[in-house]
C-alpha cells in the first residue's frame, strides 16, 4: 500500500491539512463527496483522522494503479516455460490484451477488494506509527526532520505496517495470478477463488490455519523497511536539492510532483526483486511448493532465470507509480500534533472544499511570531491588501464607510503574476471567529473561479505567545495547467 501514501496527502489537503500542496484532483476528485459528507468524524481525534483520509485516498489509488498491479503480479508469478516453449505472457501489453481477451476489463481489477477492504487500516497505521517516530525524533517541537531522520521514520512505520500488508497481498495475489496458475498445469491449478472471503476459508482450512494468511511475510518485511525508508528519505531528499537547502515550503507543485515520483520509484528500484520473492511464495502451492522459503526462491529465480527474472513486472510497477505517487508526508512542516488537533475545528468550518473535477484547492499555514490580535488587525483589512501582499501595486476601495460583506474592491498587481489587476468580493468577515474570505469576480486575470478563506489562530503556551495564518484556496483546474511560476504565486493572490 505504499503507493496509497500519494492520494493520502492529497486527500488531507482536500479536507484542510495544514501543508502548501495543491490538492490533486486526478485522483481524488471522485471520491471526494463520499469523504466530504463524513468530515465531521474528523474532529474525533488523529485515528478517525488517518482512517478516514487514508480510506478515502487508497480507494482513489487502488482505481487508478490496481491494473497496472494485476500485470505485474501476472508476471512474476507465471511459470517458466517447458525448452522450446514461450512463456505464457511475451511482457506487459500481451499480459494485458491477453487479460482482457480471456477475462474481461473485470479482469484487471481481480483481488481488488482485499485492499480495499484493508487500506484503511494500512494507511491508519502507517501514519500514526510514522506520526509518533516523528515526534521522538524531532529535535524540538516543530522541528523539521533531517533527511536521515526521514529515512529512520520510514523505516519504522514501514516495519510494522508489514503485519497488515502480508495477508492483504497474500489474497490479492492469489486473485489476480490464479488464471495464469492454471496455465501453468501445476497440482493447485484447478484451483478457483470465488473472492478474497473464499481464499481465507480455503487457507485456513488447508493451509496451516491463520500462520498460511503469513505466507510470505519474511519478504514482506524485508521489502517493506527499506522501501518506505527510501520513499519518505529520498522524497525529503529530493526536495531540499530542488530547494537548495532545508526549507522547501517555496518549492512549486511541478517540484513536488517530481519528487514524489523519484521518491516512488526508488521503493521499487530498492525493493523490487524482494516484491518478486514474494509473489512466488505467496501463490505457490501449498501441498508441492517450489520455494522453500524467500532465500531458495531468490535462488532459484536467479539460477532459472538470471537477474532478468527477479525483475518481471517492473515496467507496470512502475507505470503504477507514476499514476499515483506525488507528495509522501504524513505531517505538516513545522506544526506539532498538538497545534493540528487545536486547529482542526477550525479547518473543518471554514477550509473544506467539495472539490469535484475541474477544480482544485490548495491549503497554506504561515508561522507569525507575533499575538493573534495583531496579525488579524493587519489580516482583516480588505481594503489595504497591500499593507502585507507586496505583489500589490495599488488597491482602490469602493466608497462606502465601513467594511460589509458585499462590497469590492479593484487591484492592481506587479507584472509577472497570473493578473494584471482584479476585482475582489468580500464575502465573509467575521471579528469574533477571526475569518475573512473573498472571491474574484472580474478584472483581467487566469484565475477563474477563484475564492480563498484566510483564519487566524493564536497560540499560548508555556508563556510563549504566536499565530498561524491558515489559508485556502478552490479555483478551476485550468489554473495549474500553467507555468510552475504562476502556480507559486496564486496562492499568494489571496
Amino acid at each position: 500500500m505504499y503507493e496509497c501514501i500519494c492520494a493520502y496527502i492529497d486527500i488531507r489537503c482536500d479536507i484542510g491539512h495544514v501543508t502548501g500542496f495543491p490538492f490533486n484532483v486526478s485522483n481524488a476528485a471522485s471520491v471526494n463527496p463520499l469523504f466530504y459528507c463524513m468530515l465531521n468524524l474528523l474532529q474525533m481525534g488523529d485515528v478517525a483522522k488517518d482512517l478516514l483520509s487514508g480510506t478515502v485516498g487508497g480507494v482513489a489509488q487502488l482505481m487508478v494503479g490496481h491494473p497496472f498491479d494485476t500485470i505485474k503480479v501476472k508476471l512474476q508469478s507465471q511459470s517458466i516455460p517447458h525448452p522450446g516453449q514461450p512463456p505464457q505472457f511475451a511482457g506487459a501489453m500481451d499480459a494485458f490484451k491477453q487479460t482482457l481477451a480471456a477475462e474481461g476489463p473485470r479482469g484487471l481489477y481481480k483481488g481488488m477488494g482485499a485492499p480495499l477492504a484493508t487500506v484503511a487500516a494500512l494507511n491508519a497505521a502507517l501514519f500514526m506509527v510514522r506520526g509518533q517516530l516523528e515526534d521522538l525524533l524531532r529535535s524540538e517541537p516543530g522541528a523539521l526532520l533531517t533527511v536521515s531522520q526521514q529515512f529512520v521514520a520510514g523505516a519504522g512505520a514501514g516495519g510494522a505496517v508489514s503485519v497488515l500488508t502480508c495477508p492483504t497481498e497474500l489474497l490479492k495475489c492469489r486473485l489476480q495470478a490464479q488464471n495464469a496458475l492454471a496455465h501453468s498445469g501445476s497440482a493447485g491449478a484447478a484451483l478457483k477463488y470465488r473472492g478474497p472471503i473464499d481464499v481465507v476459508r480455503h487457507v485456513l482450512a488447508s493451509e496451516g490455519g491463520i500462520r498460511g494468511l503469513f505466507k510470505g511475510f519474511v519478504p514482506t518485511l524485508v521489502r517493506d523497511i527499506p522501501g518506505n525508508s527510501a520513499i519518505f528519505g529520498v522524497y525529503e531528499a529530493v526536495k531540499q536539492y530542488m530547494a537548495g537547502g532545508a526549507d522547501t515550503s517555496k518549492l512549486g507543485r511541478g517540484s513536488l510532483i517530481m519528487a514524489g515520483g523519484m521518491a516512488g520509484a526508488s521503493f521499487w528500484i530498492c525493493v523490487y526483486p524482494i516484491d518478486v520473492c514474494k509473489s512466488v511464495i505467496q501463490v505457490d502451492d501449498y501441498k508441492n511448493p517450489k520455494y522453500s522459503g524467500f532465500v531458495n526462491a531468490f535462488r532459484s529465480i536467479l539460477a532459472s532465470e538470471g537477474v532478468k527474472g527477479l525483475f518481471k513486472g517492473f515496467g507496470p510497477a512502475m507505470t503504477r507509480n507514476s499514476e499515483s505517487t506525488t507528495h509522501p508526508l504524513s505531517v505538516p512542516l513545522g506544526i506539532t500534533h498538538h497545534e493540528f488537533d487545536e486547529l482542526i475545528p477550525s479547518v473543518t468550518q471554514f477550509h473544506t472544499y467539495s472539490v469535484y473535477p475541474g477544480k482544485c484547492s490548495s491549503l497554506l499555514a504561515k508561522h507569525i511570531d507575533d499575538p493573534h490580535d495583531v496579525v488579524w488587525s493587519i489580516v482583516r483589512r480588505f481594503d489595504k491588501p497591500q499593507t502585507y501582499k507586496h505583489f500589490i501595486r495599488n488597491c482602490a476601495f469602493e466608497e462606502v464607510s465601513r467594511m460589509v460583506v458585499g462590497c469590492t474592491r479593484e487591484r492592481n498587481v506587479i507584472s509577472g503574476l497570473p493578473a494584471d489587476n482584479s476585482t475582489g468580493r468580500l464575502d465573509i468577515l467575521d471579528d469574533e471567529q477571526l475569518v475573512t474570505g473573498f472571491s474574484i469576480i472580474g478584472g483581467e486575470h487566469r484565475l477563474k473561479n477563484y475564492r480563498s478563506v484566510t483564519t487566524v489562530h493564536g497560540f499560548n503556551h508555556d508563556g510563549r505567545i504566536w499565530s498561524f495564518r491558515n489559508l485556502t484556496s478552490l479555483m478551476s483546474r485550468k489554473v495549474i495547467r500553467w507555468k510552475t511560476r504562476d502556480c507559486l504565486l496564486i496562492p499568494s493572490l489571496s
